[in-house]
């Protein structure tokens, strides 16, 4: 891959636009620094650069598109986890002239948030590079009730909007398996699920089940089907990782839609329900993650991730053990 087409992040309409996008992203890179006069490396090149991002013809929007492409490309016939997360920046007594800020988590510090999918190989985990990002900030007035509002008018829908920008970046990927944690735990995209991805999700809601049972119960009187050790990684500086012996079940469960989800979907879903509970956890962790311990997970997980909806308790153990000792699931 020659420079212009690792290192370019967009046309912007103009050949000269682009080659000073090349150049900025290019000694980003080679930098490691997102400070102007750092990147510059002179006051010239610092000039240069605060020009083009005050552009109006230089967006978010076409960035992402542009390493979304280039990312997608990277995926051909390779077995792809899309994992994403949410994160904040805030500008705690720096916001001085910045303009159009919002209430960062606090709803009082200006700030705005991020919404970022990256691709990472299943096989080698190397991290191939961002597929989707959602760039937003929230309004000073209040919201309106949660359930209220369709989930279109949430901002829980960013899930699902960066699902449906995978699948359809990654149709030439060999396997795509989107994960999320708690806050992924959303019906609608169960339901929503873009055709022929995967879809790992932390639980977080005990829900109901169509039978009434509350899903966290279900697995009270499935069998285990196995115990592995698996490596936990620190989750605080200073901290030593260390070994977790974990028992696995596993089963099929229909969940009910909530009672205020979206007139669309369907009224019930079946997943398949992973529980993962540590033996004789250390005892500042709790022994099951319903409890929310980030140690040991009990993941609700699409059935097509396991290739065959019909797939036994026993061949979904096997999966699992193929992944021991990679760190927390």
């Amino acid at each position: 891959m020659g420079r212009d087409e690792g290192f370019r992040i967009g046309s912007f309409g103009d050949v000269r636009r682009a080659a000073a996008g090349t150049t900025l992203f290019e000694r980003v890179v080679s930098t490691g620094s997102l400070v102007l006069h750092e990147v510059g490396g002179d006051r010239a090149g610092e000039m240069s650069a605060s020009r083009f991002l005050g552009s109006p013809h230089v967006t978010p929007e076409e960035i992402l598109r542009t390493v979304g492409r280039r990312t997608a490309a990277a995926c051909v016939g390779r077995r792809i986890v899309a994992a994403q997360d949410t994160t904040e920046i805030n500008f705690s007594g720096r916001h001085g002239k910045r303009d159009d800020l919002g209430p960062a988590g606090d709803g009082i510090t200006p700030g705005f948030f991020c919404h970022a999918m990256v691709a990472i190989d299943v096989d080698d985990e190397a991290l191939l590079g961002v597929l989707h990002a959602r760039i937003w900030t929230r309004p000073k007035q209040r919201a309106k009730a949660r359930r209220a509002r369709a989930i279109e008018d949430k901002e829980s829908m960013r899930w699902i909007e960066a699902s449906t920008a995978a699948g359809d970046l990654l149709g030439d990927a060999a396997q795509l398996i989107i994960v999320g944690d708690r806050e992924f735990d959303i019906y609608s995209q169960f339901v929503r699920l873009p055709p022929g991805v995967d879809l790992i999700v932390r639980a977080a809601q005990n829900r109901k089940l169509a039978d009434a049972e509350r899903l966290f119960d279900a697995p009270s009187d499935w069998r285990e089907f196995g115990t592995m050790d698996i490596g936990v990684p620190p989750t605080r500086p200073g901290e030593a990782g260390r070994i977790a012996q974990v028992n696995v079940k596993a089963g099929r469960v229909c969940i009910a839609k909530p009672r205020h989800g979206a007139k669309i979907d369907p009224v019930t879903v079946t997943l398949t329900y992973v529980e993962v509970s540590e033996i004789n956890p250390p005892r500042a962790f709790p022994e099951k993650a319903e409890s929310g311990d980030s140690h040991a997970g009990a993941n609700m997980i699409q059935a097509s991730y396991w290739d065959e909806a019909s797939m036994d308790g026993e061949a979904v153990f096997g999966r699992l053990a193929q992944t021991r000792g990679r760190g927390d699931w």
